[in-house]
């Protein structure tokens, strides 16, 4: 992305595009660091009864998403619900939830090669 005019660490900090995330979490997310309209993949969550389903749209075939909960956000305890990789379009899931109230909580991480 030419961010080559300063340490790497101090790079990794900055927030070029202006959307509040230093590059290095913009790399992890598979985010252009540079452009201000790079976003986070849009997630859809609906709930049906006692079933939660879930669409992370648009998704990186080169990470690897996990969605989390907690009943409580303190102290928070964050229990993982789904997980998966990317496909390159929507990724969906549906799994049981049981909590009144329910917190999430979405990580993306570059796989281990």
């Amino acid at each position: 992305y030419g961010l080559t005019n300063d340490t790497f660490e101090a790079e990794a900090l900055q927030d070029h595009s202006g959307n509040e995330l230093p590059a290095w979490k913009e790399y992890i997310a598979d985010l252009d660091p540079t452009d201000p309209d790079s976003e986070l993949p849009r997630i859809t969550l609906e709930r049906e009864g006692n079933e939660m389903r879930l669409e992370v749209d648009t998704t990186s075939v080169d990470r690897h998403y996990e969605i989390q909960y907690s009943s409580d956000l303190y102290p928070a305890s964050w229990t993982p619900a789904a997980d998966g990789p990317g496909t390159g379009g929507v990724w969906s899931d549906t799994w049981g939830i049981y909590d009144d109230a329910t917190y999430f909580r979405m990580r993306i991480w570059v796989p281990a090669d």
